[in-house]
């Protein structure tokens, strides 16, 4: 259809009068070259914003400036999640809320026992998770949640300075001074010679004055505590607007070029049925060789080489041990399509896994070895978790290839094992479980420098067992406690049984009720 021009209309009229042209009732496009005028600072469209944000910032300078981390962790977690819920457009339902407060309730646990980095790690995993699930509605079902979550992550800083480079931007963010000087030059100036004048009429309200003004001179200009201000607006601005963020949370993540490799059915042209069969036949006889010695040198207790301890032995083969079953688990599964169909392949390719498991327990029974013999440590103790995580992955793969289950059900799978596994270590007191198990070696056999230094965790095993080795240590005294702020149920049961052990030497610190 030929279009219609309709001559002697001004041009100023056909250039301004393009939005009277509407489309289906709907909304119409603005002319070429003149783009619609929209605030691009999505903090000035909703104005609301701003008060949360300070109150949140405020928050945090009440909880954390010159105090230590505890229970004001999840407090200021659920407060920003608060916020963000009143923010979002999207409403959820009630079971789904009920849902989410589980969840991160659950997240706020291990802070609650104690605020250690792995704690924090479960607290701000929840915390992005929650966000997530706010900011895009039904947009983010569960399934999609953890790689949502991780591309919230990944794009948090810049969506942080997209915002400020935004709200610079804006025309309605644009201050207009002149205005402004001229509404407010009078009051402020005459309100300054009144407030000069009744302050120096009153005492009270010039100590007022004084002191806040030696507290803006303290903590604006003379502190770091502006830039500790900064440091928590700017990650909670995107969260509270989600303007760029959920422009880009549905923007695939760039994969890496190994795994695409890894994941082209051809596999590589080294990668072939052939080289796979010969390398699992080499395989198995190179760690047969090392199964059939740590039988004979661990497993039966056969006299080692002259001037080698077993203890050498163990610290040599530890580490270097789990990582080869690591690099076999990786070959493991970029081989395991090769063994689909082959019965003797599949056979072989289980029987070296299953050599792999062996070599996974040779390892951690070495580690025993060197541990009976140089104490325990918080790399051994992380270590021997460590190795049996590998062997219990490995084991896996055997069940996978048995079942014939799919790597994303692997890989679920171990992913569970090790979320559940760091969550469980995030209630253990490592400090105490070390010191206890190297003082109960015996006084001649013990590190009290590395016993002193692992902090007021371990101050109740040092109390039960040498109470006077550790004097003038912070260990020896126990974890301080000054208030709700920092309160942790670890550290409370520590002073709990210090005091019960020795109540005339040791007096609850503020903070704490002496009856319970």
């Amino acid at each position: 259809m030929p279009e219609l021009v309709l001559r002697g209309v001004p041009r100023s009229l056909r250039h301004d009068a393009w939005w009277l042209a509407a489309i289906d009732g709907g909304e119409a496009p603005a002319p070429k070259g003149h783009p619609r005028q929209e605030t691009t600072a999505s903090a000035v469209r909703n104005p609301i914003v701003w008060p949360v944000l300070v109150a949140l910032v405020a928050l945090a300078d009440w909880l954390f400036w010159n105090h230590d981390a505890g229970l004001s962790l999840p407090v200021f977690a659920a407060a920003c999640l608060m916020g963000i819920l009143g923010l979002t457009p999207h409403r959820l339902e009630r079971r789904d809320r009920v849902r989410l407060g589980v969840g991160f309730g659950i997240a706020a646990l291990p802070v609650a026992e104690s605020a250690q980095p792995l704690s924090l790690v479960f607290l701000i995993s929840a915390s992005l998770t929650i966000a997530t699930r706010l900011l895009l509605g039904d947009g983010a079902p569960l399934p999609r949640l953890p790689v949502l979550t991780a591309r919230l992550a990944l794009h948090l800083p810049g969506a942080a300075m997209g915002e400020v480079k935004d709200i610079a931007a804006s025309p309605a963010a644009r201050p207009h001074w002149l205005g402004l000087a001229r509404n407010w030059a009078l009051p402020v100036v005459v309100g300054l010679i009144f407030a000069a004048l009744l302050i120096s009429a009153n005492p009270v309200a010039e100590r007022w004055s004084i002191e806040a003004g030696t507290w803006l001179e303290e903590t604006l200009f003379g502190s770091l505590r502006p830039f500790f201000w900064v440091l928590i607006a700017l990650p909670l601005l995107p969260l509270l607007t989600a303007h760029h963020l959920r422009n880009q949370l549905d923007r695939p993540l760039p994969m890496p070029a190994m795994v695409v490799a890894s994941a082209c059915p051809g596999g590589g042209t080294l990668f072939t049925a052939a080289s796979v069969t010969r390398s699992l036949f080499l395989f198995n006889l190179i760690f047969a060789v090392q199964s059939l010695m740590d039988l004979v040198y661990l497993w039966s207790g056969a006299a080692l080489p002259d001037g080698m301890t077993y203890a050498e032995y163990a610290h040599r083969g530890a580490y270097p041990l789990v990582a080869t079953a690591l690099l076999a688990g990786a070959f493991a599964l970029t081989c395991r399509r090769f063994a689909a169909d082959d019965r003797t392949l599949r056979l072989l390719l289980m029987l070296w896994i299953g050599q792999n498991v062996l070599l996974v327990i040779s390892s951690l029974y070495r580690l025993d070895l060197y541990i009976d013999s140089y104490g325990l440590t918080y790399l051994r103790a992380y270590a021997a978790i460590w190795m049996g995580l590998v062997a219990v992955g490995l084991a896996s793969v055997v069940w996978q290839i048995a079942r014939a289950r799919s790597n994303r059900w692997l890989v679920a799978a171990n992913a569970g094992l090790l979320t559940a596994t760091l969550y469980a270590c995030c209630f253990i007191n490592f400090a105490n479980l070390i010191a206890a198990h190297n003082l109960s070696r015996g006084p001649q056999d013990v590190d009290l420098l590395y016993i002193c230094d692992l902090g007021p965790g371990a101050a109740a095993a040092l109390r039960a067992a040498a109470p006077s080795s550790c004097a003038g240590y912070p260990i020896a005294e126990g974890p301080e406690l000054s208030g709700w702020r920092d309160w942790g149920f670890r550290s409370w049961r520590i002073r709990r049984y210090l005091a019960a052990t020795d109540p005339s030497g040791l007096r609850p610190n503020a903070g704490e009720n002496p009856r319970h």
